[in-house]
């Protein structure tokens, strides 16, 4: 099984984070607009296929489509470059931090946005927990 830190360095990683990020912001933004998909396409100028592509997670953007799609809900995607180690540093900090408080196997994933301002990468990540009933507790 791949530790934290190596699935933090993965290309991958970062790629369905940027997708899930996007994702978040597209559905707030239907929601906002009260809008279903096909309502959506039209307003954004894209195809209902390429909205259900964005919505079912199945789409690849280049950095162009990302800025504009982004731009046409309202939002500017803010990139940030942070040293990798320091990224792992970081996040078994705040498991270890975690699991003293809940005594109990941090189980990460991905929850959303990778980073909101210049300063700090802030990968949100949320952390569940399996008590010892092997029940997941959300944190």
């Amino acid at each position: 099984m791949e530790t934290r830190a190596e699935v933090l360095k993965r290309p991958e990683y970062w790629f369905e984070a940027i997708q899930n990020d996007l994702y978040e912001q597209v559905a707030l933004y239907m929601e906002a607009e009260e809008l279903n998909q096909t309502e959506l396409a039209k307003v954004l100028g894209y195809s209902k296929g390429y909205i259900s592509q964005i919505l079912n997670g199945h789409f690849n953007h280049s950095i162009k489509k990302l800025i504009d799609l982004s731009v046409k809900i309202g939002k500017v995607p803010v990139v940030s470059y942070q040293d990798i180690d320091e990224i792992i540093s970081r996040d078994e900090k705040s498991k270890i931090l975690m699991s003293k408080s809940y005594e109990s196997l941090p189980m990460p994933f991905y929850n959303g946005t990778i980073a909101r301002d210049n300063t700090e990468i802030k990968p949100n990540i949320k952390i569940n927990y399996i008590d010892a009933n092997k029940e997941e507790i959300a944190v």
